[in-house]
């Protein structure tokens, strides 16, 4: 079973080639312990390997900055647009900063989709997709984009929290998705349930990512 001590963290990742939001939570309260907004705008464009080193780099940094070091952390994935560079770079992106985490012995949350084809069960190994992102904020997952991001005005009315940009406003969204899966209730049902403010499109997404770890070993968060 996950166990959760008084200061487990857990921390979600909202990463871009431009701007990635970190958000760090207690797991017990839920309350935001830290966060931060790697900002690589201002890097030359024409160096996609250069913005990429610079937000690792920084990202270790505010990690080892931690109270410490987190229990589990849920990164957003990206959506696959074929023949697109800016997916592939920030595929590369990811790529690096699992790799840093991977070497901080810090667990990163996974689950797997199942489908069947010909008889046959495929198995790909996912992380938290943007539309759960959308679909645990919203209820839903708008089609198209809008001039806004509505999740940052969502969660003041929800959570009561603030951020300044929309990178942190989505990586909060994925630490509180991570933190129900890290939570020892959530072997049964997430903590949010007691709260009748919940929605069932954040029990439908918990128990999407639940169904994923089931099929893989969960990772050892003692």
């Amino acid at each position: 079973m996950v166990q959760a001590h008084d200061r487990g963290l857990v921390v979600g990742i909202d990463p871009s080639l431009t701007k990635t939001g970190l958000v760090c939570l207690n797991a017990l309260s839920g309350k935001v312990v830290s966060h931060a907004l790697l900002d690589a705008t201002k890097l030359d464009r024409t160096q996609p390997f250069g913005r990429i080193w610079f937000q690792v780099q920084e990202l270790g940094v505010w990690l080892r900055s931690l109270p410490e070091k987190p229990s589990l952390i849920g990164i957003e994935d990206f959506a696959f647009i074929p023949n697109n560079r800016i997916m592939y770079e920030t595929g590369e992106l990811v790529g690096a900063m699992k790799m840093m985490l991977f070497k901080m012995k810090i667990p990163i949350l996974f689950t797997l989709s199942e489908k069947k084809k010909k008889g046959k069960i495929y198995r790909n190994i996912l992380m938290i997709s943007p539309a759960q992102v959308r679909k645990y904020a919203l209820g839903s997952v708008p089609k198209g984009k809008g001039k806004s991001n509505p999740i940052p005005l969502t969660i003041y009315k929800q959570w009561g929290v603030e951020f300044d940009s929309d990178d942190e406003a989505d990586a909060y969204v994925i630490a509180r998705i991570t933190r129900s899966v890290f939570l020892p209730t959530v072997l049964d049902m997430t903590e949010d349930f007691n709260d009748p403010e919940t929605q069932m499109h954040m029990i439908e997404v918990i128990y999407t990512i639940l169904d994923g770890l089931r099929i893989v070993r969960r990772p050892n968060l003692e």
